[in-house]
């Protein structure tokens, strides 16, 4: 059995080697709480597209990481930044507030920047985690992975590749969580994956599903999908990824996840949930 991490955005200045440690020690961490252990001699990988993400966004539009807090966004970044402002529960008064105009100043969603960015500072307060490095970075981000061809398939390869032969326990993060599950659903006829895990995964969001692979369904290969979120994660605020989402796909769901308080969206909390670790370690642990 192998055990196969997918990482989220933002890991351009990182290397496979130190996520690896990382996500394994807040594995283990897990591990610990539930009273298991992950088996000595389990394959641990990790699928690095860090580089392609971040060259790809500088590249192709130079913005993406230089952009400032006051610059507009484009219309699939302010919809998507909207959407999760809205499903924070972030009101227009909030909004209009923090822009300190009258309800008649300012139209209200992406066709103008000042509501976007108004909104993207209240989410920020509302989440402190979420600083305008992080506006600025990660819906560009998920914005180059879905709308751009050539960078998903470059990103989608390295996964494939690192999914290798033979069974193999696929855990994705964040952004990591739309490229797992994207890979998956194109065919490989010898991929198996006893159990896919998605920790803080923004696949509810309308932005995210209309731009994935139709129908919506459970990846062919994967035996069970396990979803895990905390309720206070602002990337993962639709935690039940089955009903209205995925309609009749089989999704476990868990929502009590509670991650430490100044990082509601980190991978360490979501590894370190002893619940999350079991399911992991009861799946690469099987024959």
């Amino acid at each position: 059995m192998r055990l196969l991490f997918v990482h989220g955005r933002g890991q351009g200045s990182s290397n496979g080697d130190d996520l690896k440690k990382t996500w394994t020690e807040a594995l283990e961490n897990g591990c610990d709480k539930a009273f298991t252990e992950l088996p000595k001699s389990l394959d641990i990988q990790v699928a690095y597209y860090g580089k392609i993400l971040d060259e790809a966004t500088e590249s192709v539009r130079g913005t993406a990481r230089t952009r400032g807090p006051e610059d507009p966004f484009d219309s699939f970044e302010a919809g998507l930044l909207l959407e999760i402002a809205d499903r924070a529960g972030i009101t227009e008064e909030e909004i209009s507030a923090e822009l300190a105009l009258d309800h008649q100043a300012v139209a209200r969603g992406v066709q103008d920047s000042r509501w976007v960015q108004g909104a993207g500072r209240v989410l920020a307060k509302r989440f402190p985690f979420i600083s305008d490095e992080f506006i600025r970075q990660f819906f560009p981000d998920v914005h180059a992975y879905l709308l751009w061809k050539g960078v998903r398939e470059k990103i989608n390869q390295v996964v494939a590749t690192a999914l290798g032969v033979g069974p193999t326990v696929v855990v994705g993060h964040s952004l990591g969580c739309v490229v797992a599950y994207w890979t998956l659903t194109e065919p490989r006829p010898s991929t198996d994956v006893p159990l896919m895990v998605t920790l803080g995964a923004p696949l509810g969001l309308p932005s995210v599903k209309r731009h994935l692979p139709i129908p919506l369904a459970k990846p062919p290969g994967v035996r069970h999908w396990f979803n895990a979120a905390d309720v206070r994660d602002p990337i993962a605020l639709f935690p039940r990824l089955d009903r209205d989402h995925f309609p009749g796909v089989e999704v476990e769901n868990i929502s009590d996840v509670r991650n430490p308080q100044d990082n509601r969206h980190g991978i360490g909390g979501y590894l370190s949930d002893s619940l999350v670790a079991k399911r992991i370690a009861d799946a690469v642990s099987q024959p």
